[in-house]
């Protein structure tokens, strides 16, 4: 539940930064919001012993780590934006789908 929360997290903070032009100090905050929901979804990933969403949710992590933030070019700051937020998408996808079903839950013939 705390990896589905941290993971709405930073799809919520990856929008802020595609859509709105943030200043210096509330950019370092939402990366740091992205990283920490990485680190969430890499220990997540690396428990159910899914280790390509772990390195790749690992490489957010140190990407977006404000201890190794670099200023990028907008454009490419924006693509790196897109790319995780289909990651962070993805992945909730991917948790859904291999839910198991509510008990006593109908099913459609």
């Amino acid at each position: 539940m705390v990896s589905i929360f941290a993971k709405r997290a930073a799809i919520a903070a990856l929008l802020i930064a595609i859509f709105v032009s943030t200043s210096q100090s509330f950019g370092l905050v939402l990366s740091a919001v992205v990283s920490l929901g990485a680190w969430i979804a890499c220990s997540e990933a690396f428990r159910s012993a899914e280790y390509a969403w772990a390195s790749l949710f690992l490489t957010i992590a140190l990407g977006f780590s404000t201890l190794l933030l670099a200023p990028l070019p907008i454009s490419y700051a924006l693509v790196l934006n897109f790319l995780c937020l289909g990651l962070f998408v993805s992945s909730l996808v991917h948790v859904r789908q291999f839910l198991p079903e509510r008990v006593g839950a109908k099913t459609r013939i």
